[in-house]
């Protein structure tokens, strides 16, 4: 399921999402193709962090957690994306790096639903 944010990017809660290292990992991925955040013009990369930061913030609303990072590589698929991946004090990774390898389905259909839906209010209300 994909929210409209803005021109430079959307967040993105795919299928997917259910399958990740960490409950309530979700990216935010360019609408050009580009791969490097230099190839942003000024504008296009203020208004990308801009999202970030209110993605971030209805993250951590949404799911309690008690940080979040924020991670860009692009090795994998060469098309800029950030990577939010909220960390909880008792989440499988404490006090160290994600294994990214060690993957498990945090959410049934009916709980992934609730988060999506939750997601995208907490996003619409931050735009008012």
């Amino acid at each position: 399921m994909r929210g409209r944010l803005c021109t430079v990017a959307c967040c993105v809660l795919r299928e997917d999402s259910r399958l990740e290292c960490l409950e309530g990992a979700c990216h935010l991925i360019a609408k050009r193709h580009v791969v490097e955040l230099y190839e942003l013009d000024d504008q296009e990369l203020l208004s990308l962090m801009r999202e970030v930061k209110l993605c971030a913030r209805a993250l951590h609303k949404v799911t309690g957690a008690v940080k979040i990072n924020y991670e860009i590589h692009g090795n994998t698929v060469p098309h800029l994306h950030i990577h939010l991946y909220p960390r909880y004090v008792d989440d499988p990774f404490p006090g160290q790096a994600i294994d990214y390898h060690q993957k498990r389905r945090w959410y049934t259909d009916a709980e992934f639903g609730v988060f999506v839906t939750r997601m995208r209010k907490e996003i619409a209300a931050s735009r008012v």
